[in-house]
């Protein structure tokens, strides 16, 4: 199983879970055909353990991080002989990716736009997969996930077009100097930089980290 590739920031190269993450993707196409039950143990592993260590605030590394752990389960199960062993890591790998969307939905559009996609994606290949998990529960779950996404696409829009907006206003207002003095400039300059940074929440609000580096 495959939930495509995380998030594109310059954290991805900086921050050492990132860069894990990366890795641990790489891991999975890998693994796709060539089996390795050992270099799964050890995503999981490694990912409970810097989940673990993990800031409380910092809510869309550490769902990353659950996923990354309940693909690697999913994964694993698919290599166990045992039926059993199977459905227990099929079972694990729900729960974090349940675990995981339940905090996503209450963390606002900008993480949920990023995470609920992979959620969804594993949460759907489990279910075409293993009649056995699906339980009444697991379609109407999926449904509710993909509205939560669209929600959260429309919040995503509406933010950055609010920013978009107050952009465009500081810059006109910069755009105004020339013909003023010089205490009405900086009278300008403070509401152009407020109206930037005003900007820059919305893009946060948005998970919008490409265009916060812009403002």
């Amino acid at each position: 199983m495959s939930a495509g590739t995380i998030l594109e920031t310059e954290d991805k190269l900086t921050n050492p879970n990132y860069a894990w993450l990366e890795r641990a993707r790489q891991t999975f196409k890998l693994l796709a055909d060539n089996p390795d039950p050992a270099a799964l143990h050890g995503i999981i592993a490694e990912g409970l353990a810097r989940l673990k260590n993990l800031p409380s605030d910092d809510q869309l590394l550490a769902n990353y991080l659950r996923l990354t752990v309940a693909e690697a389960h999913m994964n694993l199960a698919l290599e166990q002989q045992n039926h059993a062993d199977t459905m227990a890591g099929m079972a694990e790998g729900r729960r974090l990716c349940e675990q995981a969307t339940k905090v996503v939905l209450k963390a606002g559009c900008g993480v949920a736009s990023n995470v609920l996609p992979r959620a969804i994606t594993l949460l759907a290949a489990l279910y075409k997969t293993f009649p056995e998990l699906r339980q009444p529960d697991l379609a109407k779950s999926l449904q509710k996930l993909s509205d939560h996404l669209d929600e959260a696409h429309f919040e995503q829009t509406l933010l950055r077009e609010q920013a978009l907006h107050l952009l465009q206003s500081a810059r006109l207002l910069v755009a105004s100097f020339d013909d003023l003095s010089q205490d009405d400039r900086q009278a300008l300059l403070i509401q152009a930089a407020e109206k930037m940074l005003g900007a820059g929440e919305l893009y946060s609000r948005a998970g919008d980290t490409k265009n916060i580096k812009r403002v």
